[in-house]
């Protein structure tokens, strides 16, 4: 039996040779991407690049994080919508910090303790955003 994952990615059966396979976009894959604590760790870690390596302000992180994961700048619509998501998130997190301790605690590496969690959090959230977008999960 193919891994689960495998089947919600439309990947083939095992039974054949498929030279072209089918492309999707489902509410499974975008709960699996949100969910799998593989994801999770990855945005997490991309949470913290962008805070050591993406600049000083959410705009030049939320760019960096862009440009790592789409390999171009995000459009003024992209960055004003992902803005505004790290502002809620960061008050989100701020008022509950338990949540955001919990969040960061996905996966198996360690974090960085000396980030804020609520900042961490609240860019780990707009990174699982990034890394769900159709253009970052498919090549067409």
């Amino acid at each position: 039996m193919a891994p689960p994952q495998l089947a919600i990615f439309d990947g083939g059966g095992r039974e054949a040779c498929r030279v072209r396979g089918e492309t999707t976009n489902t509410p499974m894959q975008a709960l699996n991407l949100q969910n799998d604590v593989t994801y999770v760790e990855a945005a997490r870690h991309l949470a913290q690049r962008m805070l050591l390596e993406g600049g000083v302000t959410d705009a030049s992180r939320i760019t960096f994080a862009w440009r790592t994961i789409l390999g171009r700048h995000p459009n003024k619509d992209e960055l004003e919508v992902l803005l505004k998501a790290v502002t809620r998130h960061q008050e989100r997190f701020a008022n509950a910090p338990n949540d955001a301790i919990k969040l960061l605690g996905n996966g198996e590496s360690s974090r960085d303790e000396s980030i804020p969690p609520h900042e961490h959090a609240a860019l780990t959230v707009v990174a699982l955003t990034i890394l769900n977008l159709d253009e970052a999960i498919t090549l067409e």
